[in-house]
């Protein structure tokens, strides 16, 4: 067993120092919240994101996500999540089909915590007043807005790409691949093959043309003059049921 020894303590977390080693134990949870708003295609196309001014960075703003701490009223962390994001960025999402927990993230290994992490579609919702805050200085001075997801992903923080790769895994399983790798009306005509059995999307990205035989000339040049400069694979699946876009072989 580690000898823990307590260095100093805030009324926030204690400095310890554990087989040599120090680090800093926080007394409550700190959640993690990433709003989104959906596009055409369903998928993410805006993320909710703090500018949020930080004192460590000589002064100067970053691009983060709305994090926040457990209070002594909250029941649980799901309303915790809710509650600081009402707080700091004024939007009152409480129907849980619009969250999704996205499991833990550690963003050091010099903090005894795992924090848990939560992604809100706020699509439709509509843009609420300014936000309440918390009252102390910095959310004051910070500003939450929606951001084009290719600008929000540029920030260095780290919380804005490990929650929106989180989503995707959890949530849309890599769905844009799977919907935007081939056209319905190329499926089709593949799918007129004689030999063709299925077409799909893997969770890799690859166009998968499934056989019911191994793959003849014939066969060969029918699936090159659908698919031109395409880049697919075949592979002999034998009488089964096509797969769907979006289905995992």
């Amino acid at each position: 067993m580690s000898e823990k020894k307590i260095l100093f303590s805030t009324k926030y977390f204690d400095i310890e120092e554990r087989d040599g080693v120090i680090g800093m134990c926080p007394y409550d949870l700190s959640v993690i919240i990433m709003p989104y708003v959906r596009g055409a295609n369903g998928l993410p196309e805006k993320l909710g994101v703090l500018k949020e001014f930080n004192p460590y960075r000589n002064g100067e703003y970053s691009t983060t996500l709305i994090t926040g701490m457990t209070e002594g009223a909250d029941p649980d962390i799901f309303t915790t999540a809710q509650r600081e994001l009402k707080e700091e960025s004024g939007y009152d999402v409480a129907e849980p089909v619009r969250w999704t927990f996205l499991g833990f993230l550690t963003t050091s290994k010099r903090v005894d915590q795992e924090h848990p992490c939560f992604a809100v579609d706020i699509t439709g919702v509509p843009e609420p007043e300014k936000p309440e805050g918390d009252g102390s200085e910095v959310e004051k001075k910070s500003e939450f807005m929606l951001m084009p997801v290719k600008d929000a992903l540029e920030s260095n923080d780290c919380l804005v790409p490990s929650l929106f790769l989180k989503l995707f895994r959890y949530q849309f399983g890599f769905t844009m691949k799977m919907q935007s790798a081939i056209p319905e009306e190329m499926k089709t005509k593949l799918m007129e093959i004689p030999n063709v059995n299925s077409v799909y999307t893997n969770e890799g990205g690859e166009i998968v043309i499934g056989l019911r035989t191994e793959m003849k000339d014939a066969t060969a040049t029918d699936i090159k003059k659908i698919m031109g400069d395409i880049r697919f694979k075949t592979e002999v699946v034998g009488e089964i049921k096509p797969q769907e876009d979006g289905e995992k072989n």
